[in-house]
């Protein structure tokens, strides 16, 4: 008997929490699902993304942010975002078919630290980072991972921060998670 209780214990799956880098516009990647946020905000404007209209589309004129968020995998509540990509860019840029949202402060995430046009040294201190030590992969683009210690093939156990730098400092930001 005590044998098989021991079995269950190993078994018992890993929790493995989203690092802070994962979190953005009330968005984990890895975590949130599609249904879970449109409940929570308004059901965002469907495009092609991983899979054939996994993708969503929403704008915080308030914040001055587009939002794009594409979902893969599946949990028992739905498709998961998987990755999302954040970008400042005036109302003016915006097509009008795209929902209007207006994020909670609690749900800024990375929003309440990532400013547009911020360089890189006030992005490196802001979040306690040395980016020199990350790879850069184009022109303007900074990709900084972070990796749980615990490692489990059946969830997300990565997730990356990619910065873009444009001539006037932090132009978007993009967090992905495999």
């Amino acid at each position: 008997m005590l044998t098989i209780a021991l079995l269950c214990t190993a078994q018992t799956p890993v929790q493995i929490q989203a690092p802070r880098i994962a979190t953005a516009a009330g968005i984990t990647a890895g975590l949130t699902t599609i249904p879970d946020f449109e409940r929570r905000y308004r059901r965002g404007h469907v495009t092609m993304g991983g899979h054939s209209n996994g993708a969503r589309e929403w704008y915080d004129p308030s914040l001055g942010i587009f939002i794009y968020a594409d979902g893969f995998n599946y949990s028992n509540k739905g498709e998961i975002f998987d990755g999302f990509q954040i970008d400042w860019r005036p109302s003016s840029e915006v097509e009008k078919n795209i929902p209007k949202i207006h994020l909670k402060r609690s749900d800024y995430g990375l929003l309440a630290t990532l400013k547009k046009g911020m360089s890189r040294k006030e992005v490196e201190k802001a979040l306690g980072i040395k980016l020199a030590t990350s790879s850069i992969h184009r022109k303007g683009l900074i990709r900084y991972s972070q990796n749980p210690v615990n490692k489990d093939n059946s969830r997300y156990t990565d997730w990356t921060l990619d910065l873009v730098f444009g001539p006037k400092g932090l132009a978007q930001f993009t967090i992905d998670c495999d």
